[in-house]
Formats: structure tokens, C-alpha cells, sequence
């Protein structure tokens, strides 16, 4: 995707573990003053104009600087891969927030951000301009899916779950056809990544997408389980 100018990113490193640990202070203070920022309109409001904002400069800045350094092409440089797509999301959510949106953003958000967090498929190393945009975006997506849980207060079921997995399979059949008309390798449906990655534990293609599916319900499952035991606690102490 990158010329094999810049720092080259070098996981596990000084450098990985530094936004990694900023973005997760950032999750943790969001969840320690919960309740204060709850009550804080001039924060709600802040946050509605701020993030979206940032999320079109980011996205912007990228473009700009693909095309200046002639890196720009369709197989690799469109927002289709899992993070990419819950960025956009990002913006859609505090535009149109609407449950639909909120769901899958918190569902395919975190779970793919996370991933992404552990084993990059990043590139360049600091401080190049693709490796700040590369944790900007997924701690974006980290931020804006807690908030609307943590903040707003955004509700799920089990059927949340359910239909998270649906608009994710549909997303992706999606993309696959773009996949087939641009060459790309978007959401990494026609092969694995050549940079390290857990998809490399799953088995050979296209079976690991088989597996993908598994492990996207099971990490659903997980991210809406605490909201599953809440409600479990709620009723029993109502009865």
C-alpha cells in the first residue's frame, strides 16, 4: 500500500504501547466521571461538534496526503476495511443518531478496533503522518462507541447482537463485489494481510473467514454482556 519511504512501524514497540495505553486512559477517564459528563450539556454539545468535525479532517488530511505522494489507489486507499468503515460510522452516529447506527458502530467498532490495536497493519512508524492517522482513527472509534454507551446511555439486547452480525455480513458482501471490480483486498476477504495479524491463526483461505464469523459473534456476545448481566441484575432487584 506505502513506498518503503519513512520510518518503517515496528509492532510491540515503544511506539505501539504509547498510543495504545493513551487510548485506554482516555476510556477509563471517560468511565470514572460517567455520571458527572451525563449531566453536562456543554460537554454532550462539545463532543456532537467536535468529533465529527475531527473526523472530516482526518479523513481529508489522508486523502490529501495520498494523492500528494501519489499513494492513492482504488485496491487500497478507499474506507472499506473493518476500522475505516466505523470511522465513517463515527460521524454518521453523532449526525443521525440512530440506534441502527449507534449498534453496529459499538459492536463492529470496538471489536474491530481492538483487533487492530493489538496487531496493526500499519505501514510507517512515529512519527510519520499514516501512523498518527492509523491511532487517531481507531481511538476515535474506541471513544465514540463508549461514549454513546458510558454518555448517552445506549441501550442493547441480545438482538442487537443478532442484527450487528446481519448489517456485518451485509457490509461485507458489499465490499467483497468492490473487492472483485478493484482488485483490492478490502476487509481482507480475498486474503489474508501480508503484515502480521491474528487472521494468520485461523487457517488457510478462505476458511478463516469462516472462523472470522465465529470469533465477531463471540466478541458481540462479550461486548454485550455486561449489559446482559445489568438487565439480569435490574430484574431481580424489581421483583
Amino acid at each position: 500500500m506505502f513506498s518503503s519511504d519513512g520510518p518503517q512501524f515496528i509492532p510491540f514497540s515503544l511506539s505501539h504501547f504509547i498510543p495504545v495505553i493513551l487510548i485506554a486512559t482516555a476510556g477509563v477517564i471517560l468511565f470514572l466521571l460517567r455520571r458527572t459528563l451525563r449531566e453536562s450539556a456543554s460537554f454532550k454539545k462539545t463532543v456532537f461538534i467536535i468529533v465529527p468535525c475531527l473526523t472530516l479532517l482526518f479523513f481529508g488530511t489522508n486523502l490529501v496526503w495520498l494523492m500528494a505522494n501519489g499513494l492513492f489507489d482504488s485496491r487500497y486507499s478507499l474506507p472499506l476495511h473493518l476500522c475505516d468503515l466505523s470511522f465513517v460510522l463515527v460521524f454518521f452516529v453523532f449526525v443521525f443518531p440512530r440506534r441502527p447506527l449507534v449498534e453496529i458502530m459499538y459492536f463492529m467498532g470496538i471489536g474491530g478496533a481492538i483487533q487492530a490495536l493489538a496487531t496493526p497493519a500499519l505501514g510507517y512508524g512515529f512519527p510519520h503522518f499514516a501512523y498518527f492517522f492509523f491511532f487517531a482513527e481507531h481511538g476515535t472509534v474506541i471513544f465514540t462507541a463508549l461514549y454513546f454507551v458510558l454518555i448517552e446511555n445506549a441501550k442493547f439486547t441480545f438482538l442487537s447482537v443478532l442484527r450487528a452480525m446481519l448489517y456485518l455480513n451485509l457490509i461485507g458482501a458489499a465490499v467483497l463485489v468492490i473487492n472483485l471490480v478493484t482488485g483490492g483486498n478490502y476487509m481482507f476477504l480475498m486474503h489474508k494481510p501480508f503484515s502480521a495479524s491474528l487472521l494468520y491463526l485461523l487457517g488457510p483461505c478462505p476458511w478463516y473467514l469462516l472462523s472470522c464469523e465465529g470469533i465477531a459473534l463471540v466478541t458481540f456476545t462479550m461486548l454485550y454482556a455486561p449489559a446482559g448481566i445489568s438487565d439480569i441484575l435490574h430484574r431481580r432487584k424489581t421483583r
